[in-house]
Parts: structure tokens; sequence; C-alpha cells
């Protein structure tokens, strides 16, 4: 018995270490999301696997295997997101409210509104951070994940850059 209880010990001293780093460099948010659908594509034909299409209107090539993630997320007044990225493109349609969006890499941390009706695209792996300025009205929307690694979370949280007052 006692082989395993230091090995085990020792995986829960790392583990517990790990996290309260993760927590210390993260910046939580305060959005509640919940996961609409998951599942991995391809072309109709084959199922999961690599697929292409090139139109008038889109253009999309996925090499292998990937996930499609639809998100439904609410953010009370005064909420925010963190500061985190994605491992994969994200279309965001905001269907209440108004959400500010500022860019980790903008020294001047302009800011970026959306209103209701109204989307907007987030890149591969762009630190970012969402908030709702709100005072009064909730914002509501749902985002689609497209290409999401199999298996892997849709969200990375990041640290503060440092380039905005809050």
């Amino acid at each position: 018995m006692k082989p395993f209880v230091i090995p085990g010990t020792v995986a829960l001293v790392l583990s517990a270490s790990l996290a309260c780093t993760g927590i210390a460099l993260a910046t939580p948010g305060d959005q509640e999301t919940e996961i609409v659908g998951r599942s991995s594509v391809g072309p109709v034909e084959t199922g999961p696997g690599a697929f292409s299409v090139n139109s008038d209107n889109i253009q999309l090539t996925l090499d292998k295997a990937t996930d499609v993630v639809v998100n439904h997320s609410t953010m009370a007044p005064g909420g925010t997101s963190g500061w985190h990225s994605h491992p994969n493109v994200v279309f965001v349609t905001l269907t209440e409210g108004t959400l500010t969006v500022y860019d980790a890499d903008d020294p001047k941390c302009t800011s970026y509104v959306v209103h209701a009706g109204e989307g907007f695209v987030e890149p591969i792996d762009h630190v970012h951070i969402v908030r709702n300025e709100s005072p009064t009205d909730r914002a509501s929307w749902y985002a689609t994940h497209i290409g999401v690694p199999t298996g892997v979370s849709t969200r990375t949280d990041a640290p503060s850059p440092g380039n905005c007052p809050f």
C-alpha cells in the first residue's frame, strides 16, 4: 500500500499547486455558459474527417476530424468574461443587450461595442476580454466554435495583459 500513497500524495500536491498557479494568473469571468451541442464533423457522405468547401460565401478546409461547439452564454450587468482566447475560430451572435470587446494587443485599450442583432468573429489564440458595461441590462449570445481540436476545451484563460485599467 505505501508505494501507492507516496505517488498519490505527490500527485495531489502537484495538482493543487498547479491549480493555485492557474487561479493566480488567470482573470476569471462571471458569465454563465451552457453547451448547446458539440460534435465531430465532416462531409455527410463520409462522416468526421477531412472536409473542404469553396463557394462564393465561404471557403473552409478541415484537414482532419474537428469539433464544432455551440454555446449559449449570458452575462449580468457589469459582468466580464475574463481575459481569454480560443484554440479555434468563434462566430458570436449577440441576441440581447450590449457587449464591449477589448483586445490584449491594443496598447490603448480601445473598445469595440456590439449590440443585439450584431455579431463578430474571434480569431484563433487571440487574447481578449468581453464586458457587459451596462448597469441595468443583461447580455446574451450564441458562440459557434469551428475547428476545435477534438476533445479540447473551447476556452483558455489568460492573465491580464496590463493594457487596460480594469
